[in-house]
């Protein structure tokens, strides 16, 4: 059964909730995880989906330094993305198992779903206090430096002085990405999709996808994410009255 609620679309039928969380398995897609009585934000993605027995089974939640107060909580709340819509749904916890070092965890399946059909921007973005650097080597040997705006897996945006060499379609080998929150610099190839020119500076927006990114960089850039995600619900919590 499907109902309309204000925050979305309520979705109880078991078909449409396994065909979701397959998609999310399938996608490896982070889930923004919290617990009852704690202000923490975890992130994670979900290891399996055992259609058999009605279960879910997460990989160990970052960070991982912190406490995971699972077992005082019982159940938890997931936020996520699919295709850009945001979904949520909320899991009582059976168990957790060992396998290989790592502690996966155990949940029930969610008797619904709530998924919001109005398309969402997920890219994590950066408040101006924290410092996010792109350096962009053109061709003609001139180094575009520009300041990080938003990551995504995808992705990401910049803020650089207008170059009369950069357009949409350009692919720029070698760039250097110091991502927020964590000492990485991350050396990529980039290719520009977007560019948006400042009417009253010598400045441009520009969006820009990442090529050819192997396991090690996509994990570098996935935690990078999750960390600002945590970061944004943090400074949301604080801010609510």
């Amino acid at each position: 059964m499907t109902e309309n609620h204000s925050a979305g679309e309520i979705i109880t039928e078991p078909e449409r909730i396994l065909r979701f969380l397959g998609q999310l398995q399938r996608q490896q897609a982070l889930l923004t995880l919290s617990l009852k009585g704690t202000s923490e934000f975890f992130t994670t993605t979900l290891a399996a989906v055992d259609h058999e027995q009605q279960r879910l089974l997460i990989d160990e939640p970052l960070p991982r330094e912190s406490y995971f107060p699972i077992q005082e909580a019982g159940r938890a709340h997931f936020i996520t993305e699919v295709e850009g819509t945001r979904l949520e749904f909320r899991c009582d916890w059976q168990d957790y198992q060992s396998l290989s070092g790592e502690t996966l965890y155990r949940f029930q399946f969610p008797s619904r779903l709530v998924y919001n059909q109005r398309r969402l921007d997920y890219r994590a973005r950066l408040g101006y206090d924290m410092e996010g650097r792109v350096l962009l080597p053109l061709p003609n040997g001139q180094n575009i430096e520009g300041r990080l705006t938003d990551l995504s897996l995808g992705g990401l945006g910049i803020e650089a002085p207008e170059a009369p060499l950069l357009s949409i379609g350009t692919h720029i080998e070698d760039c250097q990405v110091d991502l927020p929150e964590a000492p990485y610099t991350l050396e990529c190839d980039l290719e520009i999709r977007f560019m948006q020119h400042e009417q009253t500076r010598p400045q441009v927006r520009i969006g820009v996808a990442f090529i050819g990114l192997d396991g090690r960089q996509q994990q570098l850039v996935m935690r990078t994410v999750a960390q600002l995600q945590r970061t944004m619900l943090r400074r949301q919590a604080k801010a609510a009255p």
